[in-house]
């Protein structure tokens, strides 16, 4: 079925043509000197790769990215180990942008042996690194323990530590 313009005058569609716009043509429909998928991408962040510095293991990173929303910083850090690479509290450095000192962060940490999901805590170490705390559920109220060699099990390969967060820039 031919488009037809629903308006005789004034109305102008791109490109000039008798066919329906789709969405590939709305994607290249230039914004001033900008797509309108890159002006998308100026209000809501693109996601960027970082290489975070590593405290106290030495597991590959799997992937480390970040996205920058105004002041706001959320990313996410996945470390697949090749052996037994934890020596001590791990800790995974913060994108490029120093925390707010005062800032709420929230960062969230998964502790995975063979499958099995262990609970963690992620705690501002500085203003630049989040450290990885497992969750001792042993006595009566749940607290944190920092990861070792052997907390919260004995690491090996194809185990994994995962974090995500969100936290203010400074």
């Amino acid at each position: 079925m031919a488009y037809t313009r629903p308006y005789a005058s004034g109305f102008v569609d791109y490109p000039l043509t008798t066919t329906p716009i789709n969405s590939t043509a709305l994607n290249t429909i230039d914004v001033g000197v900008k797509t309108v998928s890159d002006t998308v991408d100026a209000f809501t962040g693109a996601w960027t790769a970082y290489t975070p510095t590593l405290t106290n293991t030495t597991s590959p990173i799997t992937v480390a990215r970040y996205v920058k929303i105004g002041k706001t910083i959320h990313f996410y850090v996945v470390l697949t180990l090749t052996g037994a690479q934890v020596s001590g509290l791990v800790g995974i450095a913060l994108p490029p942008f120093a925390m707010l000192s005062t800032s709420s962060a929230n960062f969230d940490v998964k502790l995975i042996d063979a499958g099995v999901v262990y609970a963690g805590v992620g705690v501002a170490g500085t203003t630049a690194r989040v450290d990885c705390y497992a969750l001792n559920a042993a006595g009566t109220y749940a607290v944190v323990a920092a990861t070792t060699a052997a907390i919260p099990f004995t690491w090996a390969t194809t185990d994994q530590i995962i974090v995500s967060g969100t936290y203010e820039s400074a």
